[in-house]
């Protein structure tokens, strides 16, 4: 009888050593897990934010673009004016040289008579 006591009493301690040994090492597969899972939450963070920055330079990249293109488009009408006025000037110079060439002509006409 004492025989069988013991060996149940081995039994018992067998039972909560092998269920130690597994909710141990469930323990440490749960730990494991939510590190892994707070791991993945902290690079989902991590890329969100990421995410939002490459989304704020994309913004101010493209205004920045807008304006350059603005500022061409202006530039061009400032050229267009600048080739109008130049235009407009060469021909009040041909104008200018024409009628002074006439008045020193008539005027050269007139020394002579």
């Amino acid at each position: 009888m004492k025989t069988l006591q013991r060996l149940h009493i081995q039994l018992r301690l067998s039972e909560e050593s092998l269920r130690a040994k597994v909710e141990g090492e469930f323990e440490v597969e749960v730990w494991q897990a939510s590190t892994s899972v707070q791991g993945q939450e902290e690079h989902n963070v991590r890329g969100s934010e990421l995410e939002e920055e490459l989304r704020a330079q994309r913004a101010a990249c493209e205004e920045e673009q807008f304006q350059i293109k603005e500022a061409h488009s202006r530039m061009r009408a400032v050229e267009q004016e600048v080739k109008s006025a130049t235009l407009e000037a060469r021909a009040y110079k041909r104008r200018y040289d024409t009628t002074r060439q006439k008045t020193n002509h008539v005027q050269e006409q007139d020394a002579f008579a």
